[in-house]
């Protein structure tokens, strides 16, 4: 937008000073606001050359590149046929098919788990055998220390097991989850589609709706996950507004009550980019739908960023039986609920065969239990996961970070990575229309074919991310 207006006033010849309206929120107060406070465009030059280096990078690249693909790849009796490359779309697609020929060149190999079965206080727990002198320097995704890739090793495990005297020990401790950031638009994408499986264009569409047309939450297409520092008043306000509401009301009356944590991470000046985080503007309308589920979401997570950590109680339990190791590792039971009880979580109990070896003891060792039975279970090393919308929204905002050119690092570390937070949402989609990935993200034989055809070509430098 800022470079269509320069476009526009240079093509007239105007030499006027510049006057920049800039919203965060499209409320009657905040555009009052923004013209009572309008900034001076020289401001924004930046933004404008960025996106003027964009343009031409988009000219050059994907223009030229399109071009030469389509007349290369093209059948003669093809008509309206395109091959598009792009500076941001073409090493995406790469991302996708280096993991689809990862899966579809991967080559299962069988191994087996050895399950043991114990008796403790009249409660009978499992534990996973591992080798204890396993070195986890040369462990790999699929070599790791509870898997036996001889299953006659895996039989003499548990033939020497049987009915054997076993001591178990075991350590209690607490660990801490800490509360979220506040959502960015790429963070706020990844979330919705976990949460809701959408794609990064629905939520994008429906945080435009609330923002443009409902007036409850700040601008979106943001890459910032913190506020101001001068806008402590503002949230404030809006936790007055939550704390008569029905559903939230409650979440927002503790924070009034207890006050505000984690301000230091939250009010960052430093942190803050063009926009500020999404958040809600405090505004209050009948919603339904996406839009009523979006609002939801970001108000949850903005409560949740200014709570406690929630605390669970982690359980280690090793039991050796015969020389032989066994380990339990129960899911963590949560004991305080924290940030987390905005989401809807509250403490429990956890597995009562996981109760503690000596009442009252975070701590135990050298308890005598009793071997009851093994098991033997087959199974057979798995490729990655294709990668998830969510999952390839994180590659997109993290590509090239790891270059081995120091020079080029520091640099992107302010960057964006692969694309802006406004963008990605919008590859995506021409990934789909274009017909170079299905509506899952795994790459159609047309896109193999073109990271192929530009590999065999040697053109990295339009398939790296780097």
């Amino acid at each position: 937008g800022e470079l269509i207006f320069r476009e526009i006033i240079k093509h007239v010849g105007v030499q006027k000073p510049v006057k920049r309206l800039w919203l965060q929120s499209m409320t009657k107060k905040a555009i009052q606001e923004g013209f009572s406070t309008l900034q001076d465009g020289q401001k924004y030059e930046g933004l404008a050359s960025a996106a003027e280096c964009r343009a031409n990078a988009d000219w050059l690249i994907g223009m030229n590149a399109t071009r030469a693909l389509t007349v290369r790849l093209k059948s003669k009796n093809q008509r309206g046929v395109s091959w598009s490359a792009g500076r941001v779309q073409t090493p995406t697609l790469s991302l996708l098919v280096e993991r689809e020929m990862e899966v579809l060149e991967h080559n299962p190999q069988p191994y087996w788990t050895v399950q043991g079965n114990f008796e403790v206080n009249g409660q009978v727990y499992d534990g996973t055998w591992y080798d204890p002198n396993f070195d986890k320097k040369n462990a790999t995704r699929e070599f790791k220390e509870d898997r036996i890739f001889d299953k006659a090793k895996a039989e003499t495990i548990i033939q020497s097991i049987v009915g054997k005297p076993a001591l178990a020990s075991e350590v209690r401790k607490p660990s801490q989850r800490q509360p979220p950031l506040l959502f960015d638009l790429t963070s706020l994408q990844r979330t919705a589609n976990t949460r809701f499986g959408w794609s990064a264009t629905r939520t994008l569409r429906a945080a435009q709706r609330c923002y443009e047309t409902h007036k409850v939450l700040t601008y979106p297409r943001t890459s910032s996950k913190v506020l101001p520092e001068d806008y402590r008043p503002e949230v404030d306000k809006v936790l007055g507004i939550f704390s008569g509401l029905t559903d939230l009301g409650p979440h927002a009356q503790y924070l009034q009550k207890n006050g505000l944590l984690n301000d230091d991470k939250i009010f960052n000046n430093e942190g803050v980019t063009d926009h500020f985080a999404i958040i809600p503007t405090g505004e209050v309308r009948e919603m339904e739908g996406d839009d009523q589920k979006l609002f939801d979401l970001v108000s949850r997570q903005f409560l949740a960023a200014f709570y406690p950590p929630s605390i669970y109680e982690e359980v280690e339990r090793t039991t050796v039986v015969a020389a032989q190791s066994f380990r339990s590792r129960p899911p963590r039971v949560l004991k305080s609920a924290g940030w987390e009880a905005v989401f809807g979580k509250v403490p429990d109990n956890g597995d009562k065969a996981f109760a503690p070896l000596v009442a009252g003891k975070d701590k135990a060792e050298g308890i005598t239990v009793k071997s009851s039975e093994a098991l033997l279970e087959e199974h057979e090393t798995k490729p990655q996961a294709r990668i998830s919308e969510a999952g390839l929204l994180s590659l997109m905002e993290n590509a090239g970070r790891q270059i081995e050119n120091e020079e080029l690092s520091q640099a992107l570390r302010g960057a964006d990575g692969l694309g802006t937070a406004a963008t990605r949402a919008d590859i995506i989609e021409n990934l789909k229309n274009r017909e170079y990935v299905d509506e899952s993200l795994r790459p159609t034989p047309k896109g193999i074919r073109l990271i192929d055809i530009l590999h065999r070509v040697k053109v990295s430098r339009l398939t790296s991310a780097e």
